[in-house]
């Protein structure tokens, strides 16, 4: 089972990801962006299934994936076995981003 502490941990990853990690890329916070993962990990927490419109330019495939990532994190962290979830990526900060129109950043931090 996860514990309510496990769940504050995933809450607190999401912020340090959006709120630190990816503004160190390049990337702007967005408060939407934020708030749905929040929702979005509230929502795989609690069995739920999830049903959101947001407007363009949010950062929803960010927020989802994110979501994803430390719920699955937390997940195997409490026993359950592996899910379709996406695995972590080799990092979320940045040697160096790229210029242009997309940020993509990578380095050896794990949540």
């Amino acid at each position: 089972m996860i514990t309510t502490e496990q769940k504050n941990r995933a809450h607190q990853d999401a912020d340090y990801i959006f709120k630190e990690l990816f503004p160190q890329c390049g990337m702007k916070e967005r408060q939407g962006q934020t708030g749905l993962c929040h929702e979005m990990l509230d929502a795989m927490f609690g069995g739920k299934i999830m049903l959101s419109d947001a407007g363009t330019g949010i950062g929803k495939t960010y927020a989802y994936l994110t979501a994803a990532v430390i719920f699955h994190k937390y997940r195997m962290e409490a026993g359950y076995p592996g899910s379709p979830s996406p695995s972590p990526p080799p990092a979320l900060r940045c040697r160096r981003p790229f210029t242009g129109s997309t940020s993509l950043c990578f380095s050896s931090y794990t949540i």
